[in-house]
């Protein structure tokens, strides 16, 4: 919300959104680069600091020591700055949804965006079960450097796509109050506008941004607020499993496996991947084919429509997907081999 409330009030002659996607994309190569090169980065460090690598070898040595702590160190500031900057140029792309295309054409602009997003999952996914360090040219030492590069320039190219070939209508400034007024009214209705007052009369910038977030919060309509509360928790069961599932198909795997082998967490990392990329396969196709089963809503509110035997309303689909994901959650506790891990993750 807060970067989605600075880009609305943005002045930019590059427009509202693109400035924030391309800062955003700036610190989301940067913090890639810096995970796949973090223990390369701690090695340059600990010699600029003066330390020896004659005994680097040497899993206690001081040059070790510092390697370790300071590579952990960068991968997890880079894993921070990742996540920030990601979701600061995907807020703002996703914007351009709304922003550019007439009102008829926003259902469209966002099925197309959704299809993007099942494609691009289905390809990232793919590229991740493949022995990247055989099928590139240039050498790299790990899967997950091969991975960050090609991530890095295929973002790279797509974020320049998107900026060059997206006309925004740069907002026009005429002085502070106008601005406020405009994005008031075009964002939070009558709750932002009285934030809006309240700022120019003195309050800091921060602080009514913040407030008029919380008072949207707050005055959200009751079915608006209820869908929020379900996507909530849809979302604290949804997250664990995107971010867990190769690590629990690793763990599966030490089971029958062994962890001691210097392939097993290559390995596993693959099997954790091809599972992903099945699921992403299985997603694609869904998205494409429940929507038949779907009954549109303004035919299905009509006192004369006659709903069909094969479609439910979107609010009946959404009840079975939650139900279905809570089912299959539970039936991780019984899975015992790979095969089964992975049906578990298409099944979601």
């Amino acid at each position: 919300p807060v970067v989605g409330r600075l880009s609305d009030r943005c002045a930019s002659t590059l427009g509202r959104r693109r400035p924030y996607i391309i800062g955003g994309a700036a610190f989301v190569i940067t913090s890639v680069i810096m995970i796949a090169y973090a223990k390369e980065a701690a090695v340059a460090l600990a010699r600029i600091v003066g330390l020896s690598d004659d005994n680097s070898g040497i899993p206690g040595s001081d040059f070790q020591a510092f390697v370790t702590r300071t590579s952990i160190v960068l991968a997890v500031v880079g894993f921070y700055v990742l996540d920030f900057s990601i979701n600061t140029s995907q807020a703002c792309a996703r914007a351009l949804a709304l922003d550019i295309p007439p009102l008829q054409q926003q259902d469209l602009a966002n099925a197309y965006a959704g299809r993007m997003l099942n494609l691009g999952s289905v390809s990232g996914y793919l590229v991740g079960f493949m022995d990247l360090r055989a099928l590139l040219p240039w050498k790299t030492d790990s899967q997950m450097q091969a991975l960050c590069l090609i991530a890095t320039a295929v973002f790279a190219v797509t974020i320049t796509w998107t900026c060059l070939s997206v006309r925004e209508v740069p907002l026009s400034v005429q002085n502070g109050s106008d601005v406020d007024c405009q994005v008031a009214a075009s964002e939070c209705g009558q709750a932002a506008s009285r934030q809006t007052t309240e700022t120019a009369s003195g309050g800091g910038e921060w602080a009514g941004m913040l407030g008029a977030i919380m008072r949207g919060i707050k005055e959200l309509p009751t079915p608006v607020q209820r869908v929020c509360n379900v996507q909530l928790f849809a979302w604290v069961a949804w997250f664990p499993f995107l971010f867990f599932a190769t690590t629990w198909v690793t763990e599966i795997m030490s089971r029958t496996g062994d962890p001691s082998d210097p392939d097993f967490v290559e390995r596993a990392t693959r099997a954790g991947s091809y599972a992903l990329f099945l699921y992403s396969m299985a997603s694609l196709g869904f998205s494409m084919l429940l929507p038949v089963f779907v009954e549109d809503e303004s035919n299905a509110s009509s006192l004369h429509s006659q709903r069909s035997l094969l479609k439910v309303s979107l609010r009946t689909m959404w009840r079975i997907s939650l139900a279905a994901m809570g089912c299959i959650l539970l039936a991780t506790y019984f899975v015992a081999d790979v095969h089964g891990a992975t049906v578990l993750i298409v099944s979601m």
